[in-house]
């Protein structure tokens, strides 16, 4: 062996021997001079030799792990980066349009009297005393003592009188009329409103008698 062996400094290997191969490398006999010195690591081997023969296989034991161990780490980042690059799943709602919002269903026909505006029946006045002057407390007692299939009437509100404007099925709504909806800076005052002129105020339901034209919502 001793055209294969080489020495190194001892403290520089000693260790790593031992934790890689404890039972190869155990503490033995070893020679130091011309005597002997046994189990190098008690206390009465009070001078460690300055060098230790091993073979080949050690040294390549020793060139190799540190590189396996820089192989392993360089390894574990490209795998993390592959992990984060893979996109996620889609979520199986997310592929699925949007459906549309059903379609309110039709109105029934409107009672005798009335027609069908928007969603709302609405008192044609066709007929005489279908549509008295009244002051607006008494006219909203009028709508709601009306019955139809169990629902109520009331009367209109501003927006509602607004948007019948120019109805060719409504007569007489040329003039004030009544309303349900109170004015925002003043709950005791209600609004009148005026198709034929498009005008349109605030006052007090007992100030003076106006057209009263009953609604009734069938959604409500």
């Amino acid at each position: 062996m001793e055209g294969h062996s080489a020495a190194l400094p001892y403290a520089a290997i000693h260790r790593a021997l031992e934790v890689m191969d404890p039972a190869r490398f155990a503490p033995r006999e070893i020679a130091r001079g011309a005597g002997v010195v046994r189990g190098v690591a008690r206390a009465r081997a009070v001078r460690r030799p300055a060098s230790v023969v091993y073979d080949p296989f050690v040294q390549l034991k020793l060139l190799v792990l540190p590189l396996l161990l820089a192989a392993c780490d360089s390894g574990k980042p490209a795998e993390a980066k592959r992990t984060a690059d893979k996109p996620a799943p889609k979520a199986e709602s997310a592929s699925r349009p949007a459906e549309p919002p059903a379609a309110p269903k039709p109105l029934p026909p409107a009672p005798e009297g009335s027609v069908v505006v928007g969603r709302v029946y609405v008192d044609t006045c066709a007929a005489d005393g279908a549509c008295p002057t009244l002051l607006q407390d008494a006219g909203a007692k009028h709508c709601a003592a009306r019955k139809t299939a169990g629902a109520s009437w009331r009367l209109p509100t501003l927006a509602e009188l607004e948007s019948w404007k120019g109805n060719a099925e409504l007569t007489g709504y040329d003039v004030f009329h009544w309303s349900g909806s109170t004015w925002a800076e003043d709950a005791a005052q209600f609004w009148i409103y005026d198709p034929g002129s498009d005008m349109k105020t605030t006052a007090k339901p007992d100030r003076k008698p106006f057209t009263i034209r009953c609604v009734q919502a069938p959604d409500a």
